[in-house]
């Protein structure tokens, strides 16, 4: 008896696309934000009062009395395994950073809403954190997934495939 396919395969089709979406669509995201020329950095003046490797990696008071928790770039994956941290402080910058008055230079993820804005260069006179410092450490984390999602889905879409073979061998004998 042949059983159509559209029950006998709708739960693996919905399968790769859950994986599309949640692993798929957070590389993609990876991919069109690179990091932004430093000559189209926003910036903004204020006192950090706390630095974290995990998020808010920042907190700061604005000159307008404002309270901001800000984020230094981790790639939207990140999200998903739970290793939202930011390695990318020394420690000394971790501890003199706290009480300075910096510039905070960032940009918004693009393609993202709402809107995130993130820390790409940190302003301070007795522990500057380097635009160079903070995009190396982006690519550095990203280096190993582009690739990632997109090969899980090869594989369950290529045993997908191997099912429908099998089965269809077995209903000619």
């Amino acid at each position: 008896m042949i059983i159509p396919i559209k029950t006998r395969y709708s739960n693996s089709a919905l399968g790769i696309v859950m994986w599309a979406v949640f692993f798929g669509m957070p590389a993609l995201l990876v991919n069109l934000n690179p990091p932004p020329p430093e000559s189209e950095l926003a910036h903004f003046h204020a006192k950090i009062l706390r630095v974290s490797e995990r998020p808010p990696n920042l907190v700061v008071e604005t000159d307008k009395g404002e309270r901001r928790e800000l984020r230094f770039p981790t790639p939207l994956y990140m999200v998903f395994s739970g290793k939202t941290s930011f390695l990318g402080l020394s420690s000394e910058q971790e501890t003199r950073l706290p009480g300075c008055d910096a510039e905070i230079y960032g940009a918004d993820v693009r393609y993202l809403r709402p809107s995130s804005f993130r820390v790409w260069k940190v302003g301070c006179r007795s522990a500057p954190v380097s635009y160079e410092q903070i995009a190396t450490k982006y690519r550095s984390m990203n280096h190993d997934y582009g690739y990632v999602p997109w090969l899980g889905i090869f594989f369950v879409s290529l045993a997908v495939v191997l099912m429908f073979i099998g089965d269809k061998n077995r209903s000619l004998k």
